[in-house]
Formats: C-alpha cells, structure tokens, sequence
C-alpha cells in the first residue's frame, strides 16, 4: 500500500481515502478525479478491482453543489453522511450522528456483554469490580474518537454525559433520578467532559 499515489491520503488497510481543498465545486472536483484516476490506475497494474459501490463522496462545510465523480465510467454516488472507519461524518462535521452511535453502542455494551447483570445494585459483584468492569467493556466505546468531539453540538456531548451517569448509577445502586455529576464523583469516575479533555487537551 506504500506505492499508491500521492493523492491517496489517509490510507488504512483497505479503506483509501482522498481529499480536495477549493473555493468551489468545480476546483475540489478536478482534485478529486485526478485521485481517483491515478488510484484507478494504480490498482490495475497491481491487478485490483476497485468496489464503486462502496466509494462514496462528500462535499463538506460551505461549499454547496453536486459532485460528478467517475471510476470506469461508473458514478460515484456522492452521500450527506458516511461512517469511515467506525466515525460518522456528515456533511456539516457536527458529529452529533457519531455521538448517537457511540451512546447506542455504550448502551447496547452494558447488556450484551452481560455486566448489568453481574450487577445488581449492592447484591452483585464489588463496586471496584463493577466500576473496572464499566471502564473496560463500556466507556471505550463512546471513547473511540473522541478527536471528533472539538466540532460536536453541547447535546451530543449530554447524551455521553447521559449514558455513563446510567451505567454508574446500576453499578453504585443509586436511585435513578441520583445526580450524574454525584455519580461520577462516589465512583471515582472522571466526567465526561474532563476525560475528553484530558485524552485530547
């Protein structure tokens, strides 16, 4: 993957990615066919079939319009919002879409990997074992790009906020309505906003 072309840029494994800079449509889509031109190029003398239907563009910020893309005479469809590698991007870079996603995942983490139910309230496992086990199994997965959150709205940022004041408060046995901000402090657990902070100062 070291010898793709120049234009190819950020790479990772399989997932290519390219990019253009301009002041209107026309100037960021002539950088962006050159780079499909050269990857297209470039696969063939490696023998590689690019999958279209999975290339996707998008045209981010103030620039407005329609983008007229092509691999092998074939249309690159041009999309409002695309998950690339595990993020949601959309086409405002907001991320409110990723912060969604990173809450229903925390969520979905709590139950499936089966830590709600070795906690029940006081009766189940230790709170230090619980607490470990949140950090470990549930807060990675609202972690994960947490570089993105420089641009996310103040309610994507609550619902995070949201999710791990639930988590802590089944670990703690606390009453639901307990203050998020008491939680995080009786279990020890840096905040939301200061971990985030703190990751990526």
């Amino acid at each position: 993957m070291q010898d793709t072309p120049p234009g190819i840029c950020p790479k990772f494994a399989n997932d290519l990615a390219s990019h253009g800079v301009g002041k209107d449509v026309s100037s960021v889509q002539g950088i962006l066919q050159k780079s499909f031109d050269d990857l297209n190029i470039w696969s063939e003398k490696w023998d590689m079939t690019l999958n279209v239907s999975k290339t996707k563009c998008m045209l981010f910020r103030k620039i407005q319009g329609k983008l007229s893309l092509m691999i092998r005479n074939q249309q690159i469809e041009q999309v409002d919002c695309f998950k690339y590698l595990g993020v949601w991007l959309n086409i405002h870079m907001k991320f409110m879409q990723q912060a969604e996603y990173a809450a229903s995942k925390a969520s979905k983490a709590a139950c499936e990997c089966k830590v709600n139910r070795l906690i029940d309230g006081r009766d189940g496992v230790s709170l230090k074992t619980g607490i470990e086990l949140y950090k470990t199994l549930v807060r990675p997965c609202w972690e994960f790009s947490v570089a993105s959150w420089a641009t996310m709205p103040e309610s994507g940022v609550s619902l995070l906020v949201k999710v791990q004041a639930r988590c802590l408060r089944k670990i703690l046995g606390a009453k639901c309505h307990a203050s998020g901000d008491a939680v995080d402090v009786i279990a020890g657990v840096t905040p939301v906003r200061l971990r985030s902070a703190t990751l990526f100062p």
